[in-house]
């Protein structure tokens, strides 16, 4: 798993109020493949299912990217009872035994097969914003 913080540029840019968009589903399904593929990683049907329901992954992280969450910075117990409530699994505002659990299911899930995807995924987007500002100032 990627333990290191964030490079600068990609702290500068998150507290300059960068956005970055989730994958469409067809390139997230791909992407994620590869990377379970070169990783070696192997999905938990069992880790994946809470409260009776299965996570989606791409869903997972699509709340992630939409709340601009990919900064680790953001990720607290409250953020994780928001997005359990998001995704459905939790039904009621306040932190309760049953929905701190799933707040702490879905965490473990998210750090255990999206944390570093959806790092390489932020830090590819932003490189690529770089080059194509530094192309754009070359130009004009």
């Amino acid at each position: 798993m990627l333990s290191t913080p964030p490079p600068q540029f990609l702290i500068t840019a998150m507290d300059k109020g960068l956005s970055v968009p989730p994958l469409d589903a067809e390139k997230f399904n791909g992407s994620f493949k590869h990377f379970c593929s070169v990783k070696r990683l192997m999905l938990d049907w069992e880790l994946l299912h809470v409260a009776g329901r299965k996570v989606n992954l791409y869903s997972l992280h699509e709340e992630i990217m939409r709340h601009r969450a990919y900064d680790i910075r953001q990720r607290g117990p409250e953020f994780w009872l928001k997005i359990g409530m998001r995704l459905g699994f939790i039904q009621s505002q306040g932190m309760t035994p049953a929905s701190t659990e799933i707040a702490d299911r879905l965490a473990k899930i998210y750090k255990r097969y999206l944390g570093e995807f959806d790092a390489i995924y932020v830090m590819s987007f932003v490189q690529e914003l770089q080059q194509r500002m530094s192309h754009a100032m070359s130009i004009g």
